[in-house]
């Protein structure tokens, strides 16, 4: 017998192939049988080990009701709305409770039951109008978001919103701080939102309404953002409040080393006084009258001795001289009394 033909190169090429083919073949036919055992084996383990839990399985997870976010919800700052006609406030009260809402994982099934219990005063009586014109299923089924639209339509009416809207576009700082200014203008924004995205226009409508001494000093500068200007304003604030007190304290300074001064010259101004001080002048105690008649001291003309000797023996006035040309009037000298504060008097 013959030997077989040696396969040239093309012959070898094709065998490689077809072995190759049925080699996958068979490999992808024994895969799906080689995964599933092992897939039914991790099962039957995990059974057996479950098995051997006391109470035969994992317990299910406990279900939460109203009540337990209820509890976790009044754990939080949790604010009372009492029924305000206060637009801003309204809205405050409804970021608050979803705040709350967010903390405890509240399911959005229980937010409505939950926030109806925050309701007070007037605010109880429109959630009790609301009812009555609802009933109990729709009640239950109302919706966080229908809730929120129900209660700004009551709290936050378009005509308020258009009432803050004016005011904020009339805003102008007045005796207010810049932090102040600056919680203002941002809550009366809330109710502006076409302006809330172009920040150009706010960094312009802002730079406005400040005051004229922090106006000039921002104004010098480009901000891109509105925080960037708001806070330039405040460290502008704060620069003339500490310029303000150092100039306070100057003055207090030199008032001080004047008075201090002034108490070292014995409290006159001696120099420039023509008169002395009250304690140089010599103090006159003594105010005894002086008689006009007899220019005597210790007593006044109408108690004059010599006056009533004169007019008894039926003399002359000794104050009356005598000539040969006639009786002649003495000139007499009239006394006159200066007191010690006198003197203070010509300063």
């Amino acid at each position: 017998m013959a030997p077989p033909a040696r396969l040239n190169q093309l012959q070898m090429e094709q065998v490689r192939n077809i072995v190759a083919e049925e080699f996958n073949n068979a490999f992808n036919e024994l895969i799906p049988g080689v995964t599933n055992d092992i897939i039914n084996q991790v099962k039957a383990l995990l059974d057996e080990r479950l098995a051997a839990i006391p109470g035969g399985a994992l317990s299910a997870p406990p279900v939460r009701d109203s009540a337990y976010y209820f509890e976790k919800f009044s754990k939080c700052s949790h604010p009372l709305w009492n029924g305000e006609s206060d637009p801003v406030a309204a809205k405050h009260w409804v970021s608050d409770v979803e705040g709350a809402f967010m903390t405890v994982g509240c399911p959005d099934q229980y937010k409505v039951v939950i926030a109806m219990n925050q309701l007070r005063k007037r605010g109880k009586t429109w959630w009790n109008t609301i009812t009555a014109l609802l009933n109990k299923e729709e009640v239950r089924a109302m919706s966080w978001a229908q809730f929120v639209e129900r209660f700004k339509a009551q709290y936050v009416p378009k005509v308020e919103q258009q009432g803050v809207q004016q005011e904020f576009m009339s805003l102008q700082q007045t005796t207010e701080s810049v932090s102040d200014l600056n919680a203002k203008f941002l809550e009366m924004l809330s109710f502006c939102p076409s302006f809330a995205g172009n920040e150009a226009w706010l960094v312009s409508q802002y730079t406005t309404i400040l005051r004229t001494e922090i106006r000039e000093f921002v104004s010098m500068q480009e901000f891109p953002t509105l925080s960037a200007i708001m806070d330039a304003a405040r460290r502008r604030e704060i620069e003339l409040q500490t310029q303000t007190k150092r100039k306070a304290n100057d003055t207090s300074s030199k008032t001080s080393g004047d008075a201090q001064k002034k108490q070292k010259q014995g409290g006159h101004h001696w120099k420039n006084c023509r008169a002395p001080p009250a304690s140089a002048v010599p103090q006159i105690t003594s105010a005894a009258p002086v008689c006009y008649h007899c220019n005597e001291t210790g007593h006044k003309k109408p108690e004059c001795p010599k006056l009533k000797a004169g007019k008894g023996s039926g003399g002359t006035n000794p104050a009356i001289a005598s000539s040969s040309k006639g009786p002649t009037m003495v000139t007499r000298g009239r006394a006159h009394q200066m007191t010690a504060d006198e003197p203070a008097l010509i300063c």
